[in-house]
């Protein structure tokens, strides 16, 4: 009896103090390098309706019920979930928001078991501001109970690969999606190849640019026969606002030299590329968005720059179907 009473106390005793000496607090957080601008990130960041999209666990559960209260992506905004057993009940508040910097949040498990912890997301660029740098984590302090409990758990083992995993699926979905620019339109950085064009260049004044493009497509065209590899387009080597005008060229893609016209051969490699529809005369919000762009990115174009006219407007009427690509090849 003596025996049991004595091993029951040593149990106590450990007991104590585990919870007296362990752990005071945990922290558990990964670090994803993101070949993306801040700019073009911190939208999956900011909101909790965004950060639903690349979330570990709720594709445990697809089929949880999510609530969202509050201004989104501002202190106080909130996230509710209650799911399965394997991603329980919760809640999570925000409670700072450094734009494009940092957001922390407060994070609390309602069920399997009660808990509470504070949740952060960083983010800073790197590359001279090619690309982001994200660390996602969260931490808290641990009460006697805890204490015992984190001397045998390890809980980064059990967390650190979930973050891991949201933190691939963050960079899938930035990658694979192009970056809203604050006009709306969509920028997608892309990889041409060597293009040849046969056309005629010149100085036109902007409100004489319709008349030029009338004049000397049509030509082009008619000469080029069996060579044209694709629609017509405008390539423009200068903007000269002030002046009014424009040294440009109205030019077809042709697979080998047309005689009487110039030969335009432009070289791949990176690029940015906008599919525009509309009619031509708001093409101007496109090339504003790609100046836009080119700033946030730290990135300069090289002349010329294009603009593909894929539809043509004699067999559609509807100026909302006209697709323009617009081009801008990066140094």
């Amino acid at each position: 009896m003596k025996i049991a009473l004595y091993i029951i106390g040593g149990l106590v005793a450990i007991f104590l103090l585990l919870g007296l000496f362990g752990p005071s607090s945990y922290e558990v957080s990964r670090t994803k390098k993101i070949e993306a601008p801040v700019d073009a990130v911190w939208p999956y960041l900011a909101t909790f309706e965004k950060n639903y999209e690349w979330s570990p666990w709720m594709e445990r559960d697809p089929d949880a019920k999510i609530s969202y209260e509050g201004e989104s992506g501002k202190v106080g905004a909130k996230y509710s979930w209650s799911g399965n057993d394997q991603v329980g009940s919760g809640e999570q508040t925000v409670t700072n928001v450094v734009e494009k910097e940092l957001i922390e949040s407060q994070l609390k498990f309602l069920t399997p078991w009660e808990s509470q912890s504070d949740a952060y997301i960083k983010i800073s660029p790197a590359d001279d501001g090619a690309a982001s740098e994200v660390t996602w984590g969260f931490k808290g302090n641990n009460d006697f109970l805890g204490k015992v409990f984190g001397v045998f758990m390890d809980m980064d083992g059990m967390i650190g690969g979930d973050f891991e995993r949201g933190l691939n699926k963050l960079d899938s979905l930035v990658m694979n999606n192009p970056m809203p620019t604050a006009s709306g339109i969509k920028v997608k950085e892309v990889e041409l190849e060597d293009r040849m064009f046969a056309g005629v260049k010149d100085v036109v004044s902007m409100d004489k640019m319709q008349a030029f493009f009338a004049t000397n497509l049509g030509a082009v065209f008619q000469a080029a026969g069996d060579k044209v590899a694709g629609m017509p387009v405008g390539l423009y080597y200068t903007w000269d606002e002030e002046k009014g005008q424009s040294e440009m060229a109205a030019a077809v893609p042709v697979s080998a030299p047309v005689d009487n016209f110039e030969t335009f051969n432009i070289a791949g490699g990176k690029a940015l590329l906008i599919d525009y529809y509309g009619a031509y005369e708001g093409l101007g919000a496109a090339h504003g968005a790609m100046d836009e762009y080119m700033k946030a990115n730290n990135m300069e174009a090289r002349t010329p720059v294009m603009e593909e006219y894929i539809t043509d407007p004699e067999t559609e009427p509807d100026t909302s179907k006209w697709l323009t690509k617009v081009v801008y090849y990066i140094k």
